[in-house]
């Protein structure tokens, strides 16, 4: 009885061990997506009556770059977990509450994405790194009289394995649009199968956070959603 006990217990926790190690993937007109070779194109853009918010120091005062446009282009990977790959446009930007300021555009950033969780949940996430490297963009701000002029990289910190993580809004749900709400007050760890990452995210050598709400949607249009497998 013990032995029958024992091979129980050491096989619920390798079945928990593999459920944790499943990563989200991606569905497109109810096929999910398992292999790295199948994929579809994207867009994004800000919602409507929302802004795009880069918030951090500069020598030393806070300092919050607004941009009111966010478009950007790419495409997702199936496989598990789900990927993608793109590239976003900030424009219409500016530096809050400090007119005098110009902020060069428009902000290019490649970008690489991995489909993730809340730690300790089923709550599903998309965490974005650079393309390549530690740097996302690079900012320069200029103006006659500004007092947040700056130029600085925009970069992973130090030991992050991502700079921001947004939520999934519309989970488990095949939509035509589909929404991230990157928060205000940073996710700076997250699970991705099974295995705790942390993220962050510096403008120069001060702390930063992102901040914006998404819609998300194929190209051509078709239903897609973020499911856990």
């Amino acid at each position: 009885m013990l032995a029958l006990v024992a091979v129980f217990v050491v096989s619920a926790a390798s079945a928990t061990v593999a459920l944790a190690q499943e990563g989200p993937q991606w569905k497109v007109n109810g096929k999910q997506l398992t292999s790295r070779n199948e994929t579809r194109a994207l867009k994004d853009k800000n919602q409507t009556g929302t802004v795009a918010k880069l918030s951090s120091k500069i020598g030393g005062a806070a300092v919050v770059i607004v941009c009111k446009t966010v478009a950007s282009s790419g495409i997702i990977i199936g496989g598990n977990p789900g990927l993608n790959r793109e590239e976003i446009k900030f424009t219409e930007c500016e530096v809050e509450g400090q007119p005098k300021c110009v902020v060069e555009e428009p902000i290019i950033v490649k970008a690489k994405s991995i489909l993730a969780h809340v730690v300790g949940s089923s709550k599903m996430l998309v965490e974005f790194s650079p393309e390549t490297g530690s740097t996302f963009t690079t900012i320069k701000i200029t103006g006659t009289g500004c007092l947040a002029k700056v130029t600085a990289n925009v970069t992973l910190a130090t030991g992050a394995s991502f700079g921001v993580a947004c939520e999934v809004v519309k989970e488990e749900e095949e939509v035509e649009v589909g929404e991230l709400h990157c928060p205000t007050t940073a996710i700076t760890e997250d699970e991705q199968e099974g295995v705790r990452r942390t993220g962050g995210l510096l403008l120069g050598s001060e702390a930063a956070t992102f901040s914006a709400q998404i819609d998300v949607e194929l190209m051509p249009k078709e239903k897609f959603g973020i499911f856990q497998t």
